[in-house]
């Protein structure tokens, strides 16, 4: 389990209201120190969270993957070290786990600078400054043609009880031949399961059928759709996911969910309607 910051410095979420307080911030870094648990998921462009994180990593004591965006017009041999080394500094890392090309579609475009984006990185891999350069992507498709161009340590994808892409059995074939290891997030969609009927209706008029059926599998069932989302999860057998929440409560709850024994109850429905399973459309 990897815990998700978006919601540390950024109100992120189709149901998020609010950003995190610091009270709860307090309480959810208190519990992963007793814990043991050190992976953390973050982003250059997440608001504050880097100084969030940066405030309790004590002696390096967590495991960080960041996420990095890349402009079109900059001198990209230089901005992407600079950048790097800012982040690092607001997160009071020596380095960084894994880092991510989060708009890695810039590869598709005939830009110049493409050798330099990837020279830079693999500079920053060999003074281990990065362990693994990954792409952030929201279709295999997208992946398929990523590769092509550079083949990376890792990958960062969505998986959901409605958006299975990345677990078909020729996906991970693909990765598995190329090496390619690969970290789910998005396991409840944004908030998209925690709606309630009206608010779905509202957002996803489309696809309200879909949810009715959801919500009465869960209704039926007596499972919550926190259960739910991760029964399913449990179910994959993953080696690497990321958790987002909103409260000290919800990541207790959801902690707690994780270690609780397997329970094979969950409605899932993998569907292809782009205009729900990607956030980028909505």
């Amino acid at each position: 389990m990897i815990l998700g910051t978006a919601q540390f410095g950024n109100k992120y979420g189709v149901t998020n209201k609010k950003q995190i307080s610091s009270t709860d911030l307090d309480k959810i870094f208190n519990y992963l120190f007793k814990n043991n648990l050190k992976k953390i998921d973050t982003a250059i462009g997440y608001g504050n969270a880097e100084k969030i994180i940066g405030k309790y990593n004590l002696n390096n004591y967590f495991d960080i993957s960041t996420k990095i965006f890349i402009p079109k017009n900059v001198n990209f041999s230089l901005w992407i070290e600079e950048e790097i080394y800012k982040s690092l500094k607001r997160t009071k890392s020596k380095q960084y786990e894994n880092l991510f090309i989060h708009n890695p579609n810039i590869f598709f475009k005939k830009i110049q600078n493409l050798d330099k984006i990837l020279n830079s990185l693999e500079i920053l891999k060999k003074r281990k400054i990065i362990k693994n350069i990954g792409f952030s992507v929201y279709s295999p498709r997208e992946i398929i043609k990523l590769i092509k161009i550079y083949k990376p340590d890792l990958i960062q994808a969505p998986l959901n009880i409605f958006d299975q892409r990345f677990i078909e059995n020729n996906f991970i074939k693909l990765l598995n031949k190329k090496n390619i290891k690969i970290q789910y997030r998005s396991i409840f969609l944004q908030g998209v399961i925690f709606m309630q009927k009206k608010e779905f209706k509202k957002k996803f008029p489309k696809f309200i059928s879909l949810f009715n059926q959801y919500l009465d599998y869960i209704d039926t069932n007596k499972i919550s759709p926190l259960e739910n989302s991760i029964n399913f999860i449990k179910s994959k057998n993953l080696k690497s996911f990321i958790i987002g929440v909103n409260s000290y409560n919800h990541f207790y709850e959801v902690h707690n969910q994780i270690k609780k024994k397997s329970n094979k109850v969950f409605f899932e429905k993998s569907v292809s309607y782009k205009k729900l399973i990607n956030p980028n459309l909505w």
